[in-house]
């Protein structure tokens, strides 16, 4: 069968979204409460099957409008229980009485100020303003006055309502979670908002009025008496938003953010408040001085460009980078590349490196200070060093080789560190150590040990392994070690013990193998990474940006990188300009980036060629008929969810199910669907379909096994995150690799699920019980205050060890594919798989027709070890011998599976499940790669592929990817389009930036995923 290029998919239209929660008590407003909520908004934008996967994904498709009857809502005064939070129609604040003559007041605590405009504030529409014409409306959209209504007291719902009166979006949860209870109070409290789109290019079609999903930015400016700045400052800080300078005029109204230290302190900067790093690691978050310490230097947007890309200009090419030996120690001979990535980390290490952000700034009497370009600020204190950084080589160039190279090349700096007197800056640690900290995934444990074993003296590094049930207890043995290895779990573990080892000890050194294992900031990996005391620290991924520009973050925070490693400052100096399309940021992002890493594609080494195919096929009858009922199914869902306004969770998830079932379709057909799912099938009737909220009392109950279908689904989808505060209740990831650990799992609670299926954390479940019961009947059943259903306030508490039981035994169900075979259930191979057979028949004709030539060996990729299943039945019945890796499997076996594969030329196929292959390797044995679906994230689909096509590998290498044509399969190539544009925006310096326009057109089409 042909390939077909990617060129001939057809894509579809994709606009922003965004996804997200979140619920607070609500109570009368406190302006010195410090409560914590945080969370982001998400609102049902669209229908159809690609509106779900982007919005899944934080992208929304816009999609025909839904079928819905049209309501007409204006602003209606307060005693209809209905509050105009935007006070009146005017365009621009009332301006104060003037006066000529001098005027002595005593007391101006009621005095009107403006405390600034709040950052990243958004409307989801379901529908464009509509606005009166006053002029030609072609190429972009005027500034649109915007008014906000509620209902007080309810839920965190806040209606958009345009010039006409109609209701067009919702305010963004985390913006309306902060405003919601100052706005329901706004009478007693004298404050006031004043919110405008701005002007926008108009999108080709676009119509006042057109139903269309699409997140907006917002302008939102609030008013209040002078007195209650400074609890409001701390109220919205406590609900992490942030108020940034007006961008409108005041009319004489003071400004003074609460957020910031007043004006007039801003320019005075006084040398007896510099100071020095601390020493031996000995910085901490903690001494740092807050962010709202810095004061904004005054440049205009040139000066900023101009100096930005005059560093960026002058920052060190690596093609150009000179080269270091290895230490004697090392056996293998690095190549040309890894000697340049040597002598980067170990010139970036050392103390007093120049840090390519940060020019000095030598002022009149001697006075100095420092100015961040990216963020145009200055200080008087000396920058912070940041000794290491990001090592983001594509996979498969022997950054392994590199680390080791570096910690042989440091010895005597390591053994120095650790006799240096112990800073008491450091809370809890007890000593300094030596030893460089290695955190990896579970599954390249035995990597490590392999490559240090093939590539170092047997006496070169004493290596000590912290994990598993019987690892050590004593400090000792970790202090006189060269190189700890550990997991990301056992420290995410050993972080939470007071007593716990790792957060005992000062690190010469902390490394992080696939550091995109921390990439979501409030994961307790992360976290527990990121606590950790070192002197230096490397992060080391060949996919620094996976999903969106905030994996970068948690890797900064990682590395200690001033002012970036603080959420505040991330999202200021990066993320609200790139979400604002300002053309000025490309080369910020560019230029933080490339000061702190070392990154080099293939084409740096000579590795055979690469070739990359989608395979485009035809549905058989029989797959299209019952591809086309569940897709019906689901379209007519979606329809039904769009038609309500309010956002119904139950329904949500649903949809996310079917949406599964579509891809498990597309997969192989009916064999991979649930019994449930095959009654449904028998008719091939909608009629016939249950209904979508399930809330008849015939629908089955709550139970543990809903509950983690429902989790499962989430992971599935990556949402699986508190709907409170944003923390990924479970990784995905680590749920694969470290369930096959022989260390029998901890029994945790990762997580609480409410009854209509949302999820929190461990600290947030009980406010949101709390909110329930406050309004409950006497059958303790509420409204839910993330969407409005009435929910009885109940939870079930998520457990790591029973959400691995519901694995094992859905897989238990699913896995018996010979009896699913004896009993009828399977009919055969499923079109793709006949695909997969045609294909490995030539590949075997081919090694039979050359037997002097390595045999070709495939490596074939899934997302489910039950499609495996199946395929292996397959193989089997056509004589193909095989192998198989995926997570369920011991570590032990794990190895056996990979030794037979590279040795035995008798068994020429590998099963692979995508997610246990995707880390820590090696498959270069293999020339061919099968990828059976495609996965939503890029990146883990482009680290399974590499783990053939990399160093080592001397054959040229052909991956082929299967996809069903006209189904949801080609709506997530396209997903995955649009995210590698996102890591090649961030990490390719090749990209072309000479032209404002095309970086702003770039960035238009880019910001979608940032929703």
């Amino acid at each position: 069968m042909p390939p077909v290029s990617p060129d001939t998919l057809s894509p579809d239209p994709v606009r922003d979204g965004s996804t997200s929660s979140s619920s607070s008590a609500k109570r009368p407003l406190d302006l010195t409460d410090d409560q914590n909520g945080h969370a982001e908004a998400s609102q049902p934008a669209g229908f159809g099957m690609s509106s779900m996967i982007e919005r899944v994904h934080g992208v929304v498709d816009r999609s025909e409008a839904p079928s819905k009857r049209q309501k007409t809502a204006h602003v209606i005064p307060s005693s209809a229980n209905i509050v105009d939070l935007t006070a009146d129609d005017d365009e621009e604040p009332p301006r104060p009485v003037q006066s000529d003559e001098l005027q002595i007041v005593s007391d101006n605590g009621d005095e009107e100020i403006c405390l600034g405009k709040i950052d990243r504030a958004s409307i989801t529409t379901w529908r464009l303003p509509q606005f009166r014409r006053t002029g030609t409306f072609r190429l972009n959209w005027p500034v649109i006055k915007v008014k906000f209504f509620r209902i007080p007291g309810g839920n965190k719902v806040i209606d958009a309502v345009d010039p006409e009166g109609h209701k067009f979006g919702r305010v963004d949860l985390r913006t309306a979670t902060a405003i919601a209870q100052i706005l329901d109070h706004a009478a007693t409290n004298k404050m006031r908002l004043l919110a405008q789109l701005e002007s926008r290019p108009r999108e080709y079609q676009d119509e006042p009025g057109q139903y269309v999903a699409r997140d907006l930015p917002v302008t939102i400016h609030l008013f209040a008496p002078r007195k209650m700045a400074p609890g409001v400052g701390k109220y919205m800080i406590a609900r992490h938003v942030y108020l940034l300078d007006p961008t409108l005029s005041l009319f004489g109204f003071p400004y003074e953010n609460p957020q910031q230290p007043k004006r007039a302190n801003t320019n005075v900067l006084s040398d007896h408040h510099s100071t020095l790093p601390a020493m031996n690691g000995a910085s901490t978050m903690n001494t740092l001085p807050s962010l709202s310490s810095y004061p904004v230097v005054g440049r205009t947007m040139d000066q900023v460009r101009s100096e930005v890309l005059s560093m960026f200009d002058s920052l060190t090419q690596s093609e150009e980078l000179p080269e270091m030996e290895q230490d004697p120690s090392v056996t293998t001979a690095l190549l040309s590349h890894q000697k340049q990535a040597l002598h980067f980390m170990y010139e970036r290490e050392k103390e007093g490196t120049a840090n390519g952000l940060w020019k000095t700034v030598n002022h009149p009497q001697g006075r100095r200070t420092f100015y961040n370009v990216v963020a145009a600020y200055e200080t008087p204190q000396v920058p912070r060093p940041v000794r290491g950084g990001l090592l983001a080589d594509m996979m498969g160039l022997g950054k392994t080789l590199s680390i080791l190279a570096l910690i042989t090349a440091t010895k005597e700096e390591a053994f120095s560190f650790s006799q240096s007197v112990l800073s008491q800056q450091l809370p809890g640690v007890e000593r300094n150590s030596k030893a460089t900290l290695l955190v990896c995934p579970l599954s390249t444990i035995s990597n490590w040990q392999e490559q240090m074993n093939v590539h170092l003296t047997p006496v070169a590094l004493r290596t000590c392994i912290f994990h598993g049930p019987k690892r050590t207890n004593n400090m000792l043995e970790l202090i006189m070690s060269d190189i700890v290895l550990t997991t990301y779990q056992t420290l995410a573990g050993d972080q939470k013990n007071p007593k716990g080892l790792l957060r005992s000890v000062n690190w010469f050194r902390i490394v992080l193998d696939e550091a995109h294992m921390i990439r979501s900031a409030t994961t307790g990996m992360s976290k527990a990474a990121c606590e950790l005391y070192a002197q230096r620290r490397w992060a080391v991924t060949g996919t620094p940006v996976q999903n969106r520009l905030e994996d970068l973050y948690a890797l900064l925070k990682f590395i200690r990188l001033d002012p970036f490693d603080q959420q505040a400052g991330f999202n200021r100096y990066i993320m609200t300009p790139f979400k604002n399309a300002d053309p000025n940021v490309l080369p910020k992002i560019r230029l933080l980036v490339d000061t702190i890493t070392l990154r080099r594609l293939k084409d740096t080494i000579d590795l055979p060629e690469k070739t990359e195919q989608i395979v485009e096929l035809d549905f058989s009858k029989d797959e299209r008929a019952l591809y086309q009922h569940f897709a019906t199914d689901a379209y007519q869902k979606m329809k039904e969810v769009m038609r309500d306004s309010s956002y119904k969770n139950k329904a949500y998830m649903n949809v996310l199910r079917m949406f599964l079932r579509l891809r498990m379709i597309c997969a192989h057909g009916r064999e991979l669907l649930s019994e449930d799912d095959l009654r449904f099938a028998q008719g091939l009737s909608v009629e016939d379909a249950i209904d979508l909220e399930s809330t008849d009392q015939n629908a089955p109950k709550f139970s543990a096994d809903s509950a983690y279908e429902m989790l499962d689904l989430m992971l599935e989808a990556n949402v699986a995150k508190c709907c409170s505060c944003d923390e990924i209740i479970l990784s995905a990831t680590a749920e694969s690799t470290e369930a096959a650990d022989e260390e029998q799992v901890e029994e945790k609670i990762v997580g609480h699920m409410s009854a209509d299926y949302h999820v929190f954390c461990g600290k947030c479940i009980e406010p949101f019980l709390s909110e329930i019961l406050s309004k409950a009947d006497t059958d303790l059943v509420g409204p839910c205050s993330i969407c409005s259903d009435l929910v009885k306030a109940v939870d079930f508490p998520l457990k790591q060890s029973e959400y691995l039981e519901y694995k094992a035994r859905k897989a238990e169900l699913r896995k018996n594919p010979r009896k699913a075979k004896q009993v009828g259930v399977y009919v055969g191979p499923h079109t793709k798989t006949l695909a997969l057979l045609q294909c490995l028949r030539e590949d075997a004709e081919w090694s039979a027709a050359y037997p002097d030539e390595p045999p070709i060996k495939s490596v074939v990729f899934s997302s489910w070890t039950s499609h495996l299943d199946l395929i292996g039945i397959a193989l089997e019945d056509n004589g193909f011998a095989f192998t198989r890796l995926d997570g369920t499997m011991q570590r032990s076996k794990r190895t056996v599976a990979l030794d037979t594969f590279r040795d035995d030329n008798a068994v020429p196929i590998m099963l692979v499940s995508i997610t246990a292959g995707g880390m820590g390797i090696n498959l270069t044995t293999a020339n061919k790669v099968y990828v059976m679906e495609p996965h939503y994230n890029p990146g883990v689909e482009a680290q399974a592929v590499d783990r053939v096509h990399r160093l080592g590998q001397t054959r040229p290498v052909l991956v082929r990817r299967f996809i069903m044509k006209n189904s949801v399969e080609e709506k997530v190539v396209i997903l995955q389009n649009k995210k590698k544009d996102l890591a090649d925006l961030s990490m390719n310096r090749s990209t072309k930036m000479d032209k404002s326009e095309k970086m702003r057109q770039r960035l238009e089409d880019l910001r979608s995923l940032f929703r």
